[in-house]
């Protein structure tokens, strides 16, 4: 028996309705009910189940469950375990945006600090990495294995109210070892906020084993040195300066074999270009692949709808904000952009919230608000007027987000392939030469292109009817003058 078939047996016994009215309801035959009850058949017809499920009549709650249960089991536990924390990825709220440092505080003495040698606590780890950060001078380099949630935040408060350089070195799981791509994902989840903090935090990774050092965890600066036990709940530290320069040495042999996890783009126009070579080489992939044709698609997710392939040249020269040659330079790239869209047969995403953004305020999700003037009342109608029939289009595959579902934040972007090159988790960090900062792995790119691949079958996405209703009550709003 499995969680769902226990469960579906309960609710189905609680309910009071007979197999011959569950089976009319769902269209699952009677033996097909029966079995899944004892946990012997699943049905492979989500929508079925969820026929079965409403002909039960319980809460929403229990329906909800009842479906993650089903979803769970049909899916399997490590897939499953995959999407939770791809989704927990994709929601991390974008606080980055906002500046809350408070102005530094002078660094201690280090004479003062050097009797301390013996770290016996993850209170005293914590207090000492509090007070000796701010003497980072140039780099710290980080080796870590497991890394706590509380030295993460430290960290990252760190790396900006500091300006502190720090190198990371760590090691992933292949995605051919049980439960490694569950592994990198819960490790990225972790370091997301060192990640969202800007261009100052440079990851690197391998796919090596763990080694078997006494101490696996190592902060070391060029004056002191932390050496941390795999839960860093203790450590030693090191003062010696012919000890630290042996450690430094040892620590940049082990960074030439590792990769660079994140690629930063210092502005819009750099990730532009980057954008529109990188597409242009996998449509000409497409053409000498051996790729299905109905797996040759790309994926984009992001906060606001995508209405590059309905904007005019006459509209960005009236609203950029860019002298030239950058506004040219801007443009031309949206030209090719937009000849890419009508090439490729994408899949689109957006949030309600994103579109209620866009149209409340004139801004275009994808564009960074201080180059450009927002759109006027009169032209956000005829922009969405465009953005719906291009939703209504038969071959168009354009879905809402269900808010309900997943909370996708602003800056965030997903752009996903059958290829699996160059997939991408893009973070908008605003920051001065990060603006965009791309997520790059293997094991990310697949569970990513899944998850996509997810949310097309209908997960977690509107019923495209509400989609088109939303949409058209935008338009009448705006024209009604409630919006603005």
């Amino acid at each position: 028996m499995s969680e769902f078939s226990e469960a579906i047996k309960e609710e189905i016994k609680k309910s009071g309705q007979t197999l011959l009215y569950l089976s009319d309801a769902s269209a699952l035959s009677l033996d097909h009910i029966s079995k899944m009850r004892q946990g012997k058949r699943l049905p492979q017809d989500a929508e079925k189940v969820r026929k079965l499920i409403m002909a039960l009549q319980c809460s929403e709650k229990v329906s909800q469950t009842l479906f993650s249960l089903y979803k769970k089991e049909r899916m399997g536990r490590e897939e499953w375990d995959c999407m939770q924390e791809i989704k927990k990825l994709l929601e991390a709220p974008n606080s980055f945006l906002e500046s809350s440092a408070e102005p530094a505080k002078k660094p201690p003495k280090q004479e003062s600090m050097r009797k301390v040698r013996v770290l016996n606590s993850r209170t005293e780890v914590l207090s000492f990495l509090q007070k000796m950060l701010p003497t980072c001078s140039s780099v710290l380099r980080m080796a870590t294995e497991e890394i706590p949630e509380a030295v993460v935040e430290l960290l990252a408060l760190s790396l900006n109210q500091f300006q502190i350089r720090c190198e990371h070195l760590f090691s992933l799981k292949t995605i051919r070892v049980a439960d490694g791509s569950l592994y990198n994902l819960r490790f990225i989840n972790r370091i997301m906020p060192l990640i969202r903090s800007g261009k100052n935090y440079l990851p690197y990774y391998d796919y090596e084993e763990k080694a078997d050092d006494l101490l696996p965890n190592w902060l070391i600066c060029d004056q002191w040195a932390v050496g941390l036990q795999r839960d860093m709940e203790s450590g030693i530290v090191i003062w010696e300066e012919e000890q630290i320069s042996y450690l430094r040495r040892r620590y940049e042999r082990k960074k030439k074999n590792k990769r660079s996890l994140l690629r930063h783009f210092s502005d819009i126009d750099q990730w532009a270009v980057w954008i529109t070579e990188n597409r242009k080489h996998y449509l000409a992939e497409m053409q000498t692949a051996g790729f299905r044709q109905q797996d040759v698609k790309n994926y984009y997710m992001e906060y606001g709808p995508c209405f590059l392939n309905v904007l005019s040249v006459k509209l960005l020269e009236k609203h950029l904000l860019l002298g030239e040659p950058e506004k040219s330079g801007l443009i031309q790239y949206w030209i090719l952009r937009k000849q890419q869209i009508d090439q490729e047969k994408a899949v689109h995403f957006f949030t309600r919230e994103g579109l209620e953004y866009s149209i409340s305020t004139g801004r275009l999700s994808e564009i960074p608000e201080q180059i450009y003037t927002p759109l006027t009342i009169p032209e956000r109608i005829e922009l969405l007027e465009k953005f719906l029939a291009w939703v209504k289009e038969p071959d168009a595959k354009v879905y809402m987000l269900d808010d309900r579902q997943l909370n996708l934040p602003i800056g965030t972007f997903v752009y996903s392939t059958v290829s699996m090159v160059d997939n991408e988790l893009i973070l908008y960090l605003g920051r001065e030469d990060a603006t965009y900062c791309s997520v790059i792995e293997q094991g990310i790119a697949d569970k990513l292109n899944r998850f996509c691949h997810m949310l097309e079958e209908g997960e977690m996405i509107c019923p495209q009817e509400e989609c088109e209703r939303i949409i058209g009550e935008m338009i009448e709003k705006l024209r009604g003058g409630i919006l603005k």
